[in-house]
Order: structure tokens, then sequence, then C-alpha cells
């Protein structure tokens, strides 16, 4: 992977990332709420379906199953937030072995500024990155990322599967500080020289997240675009989706066992 000397980089991360990531969430759900093995597709559907009801009975702001639906919410996020504390506690939740490949082959050779930006609702990858070389390098104690989906930390405002920051479920303060989180993450990311996306598939589901990043991309800072995921042809796709036609901005995919030999998928 050869990227330009002494520019800005910012990481963007998901799941993906992270080995065991869904692993405490579906503990959330199983066996209390489903009884058929859950997959992280599986529990992400089930988180979909519940802010779809949630939407849906939230036209009736004072019957019984909007209540039972928001209860249900406020108690999934708070196990969760909880699930997530005990599974990074225990090293359940940990950074894949090819992450420190990325972060010392390209990221502490090349760039001159970075910032990271997460999806996840744990710290694994900020934890990991603070136990490198590059808080030294760029004199800071420590590096925090820009929690757009917010943090185990705050169960009440970690945002779920299809969310949007304006929900009519949802408190007007919750909004607000889901709102900052993304204006956060779109200030980092779009001041960027090259973006890093690191096992993100930019779902379909979360077409805030979409849009986001396609306002981040339409700008003259940013001019490359890596995807390092073991399927990167259909998050190419997805960012080609996002990038003004005609663009300068190059989109290359790699696997993590490979950063060496990678795809073009620029327009």
């Amino acid at each position: 992977m050869n990227i330009a000397k002494n520019q800005s980089i910012a990481l963007v991360v998901g799941a993906g990332a992270v080995q065991n990531a869904w692993t405490p969430i579906i503990r959330v759900f199983q066996p209390d709420y489903f009884k058929t093995k859950l997959s992280p597709e599986g529990a992400t559907t089930a988180l979909a379906r519940m802010i779809y009801l949630l939407r849906w009975f939230s036209g009736e702001p004072n019957s019984d199953l909007f209540k039972e639906c928001k209860q249900l919410l406020a108690t999934a996020k708070q196990k969760i937030g909880e699930e997530i504390r005990i599974s990074q506690q225990n090293g359940e939740i940990v950074i894949r072995d090819e992450f420190y490949h990325l972060v010392n082959q390209i990221i502490l050779s090349n760039c001159i500024r970075f910032t990271i930006v997460s999806t996840n609702w744990d710290t694994v990858v900020e934890d990991a990155i603070n136990k490198t070389a590059l808080p030294q390098l760029f004199g800071v104690k420590q590096f925090d990322a820009a929690h757009i989906h917010g943090k185990y930390t705050d169960p009440k405002n970690i945002y779920l599967p299809s969310e949007m920051t304006e929900e009519p479920y949802r408190a007007k303060e919750e909004s607000q500080y889901l709102g900052k989180m993304h204006v956060l993450a779109l200030n980092t990311i779009r001041t960027a020289h090259t973006i890093i996306i690191y096992g993100l598939s930019i779902s379909p589901l979360d077409a805030e997240l979409s849009q986001i990043l396609g306002a981040c991309f339409d700008n003259n800072q940013v001019k490359r675009i890596i995807i390092v995921d073991p399927c990167h042809k259909p998050v190419a796709e997805r960012i080609n989706l996002l990038l003004m036609y005609p663009t300068l901005v190059a989109v290359h995919g790699f696997h993590p066992s490979d950063l060496a030999k990678g795809t073009d998928y620029s327009l």
C-alpha cells in the first residue's frame, strides 16, 4: 500500500476491526428474547425491528404498546453497555492482530496528523492505538475516537441499527448529543488527505452514516480512500456511490492480511 507521505490520515472503523465484537450484544438477547441461535446479522435484524416498532407506535405516545417498546429499548441499551464493559474487562472482545500491521506499516510511517472515528460502542480500537507508538509520535497523552454511534459508557445515547439522529421517540437532548457526535465525526474525516476505512461495511441499514460519509468525501481535501476488509468490493461500490462524479478521489481495497497488493476501484 503506497500512500502520500506526510499527510493527514483519518481512520474510520467498524465492528470488523474487533474480534468477537457482536458476542456481548448477542448475549443480551439470548436466550431471554430469542431461543434461536443468533448471528451478528440476526442481532442486527432484531434491533432494526425494535426501532421500526418504536417508530410505528410513537404515533400513540400514551399507548401501552409504545411505553412497552420504549422500556424495552432502554433496557436493551443498558444491558448492551454492561455486557460490552464486562467483555472489554475480560478480554473477550479484542483488536484483530492484522490491525497492528496497518498501524505499524502504514500509519506510523506516513502521516503528520491522525484522527479516529468509530461506529462501535466499545473502545477497543482507541485502546489498542494508545498502546502503540502513535500517541508518543504526536505528542499526546492518548487518542480519543469520535464515537458516531455513541459509546457503551453512556448507554442511553448509543445509536442502534437503522436509527437516525432525529427519532419521534427520542428526547430532544439525546438528538442534540448524537447530532454533535456526527458533526465532530464529519469535521474529523473531511479534513484528512487519506481516509482508511477498516472493518466497516457501510451497511445499507445505516443511510445516515452514508450521508455523513458522502458529505465528508465531497471536498477538495480528501484525495484517497483505502478500504481494509476481507470483502472490500461491496464496500468500494457503496463508497463510489457517495462520490460526486467526476471525482479525483482514488479508491483502493486491501485484504487485512495483505496490505501490499490491493484492488483499484477508482471511478
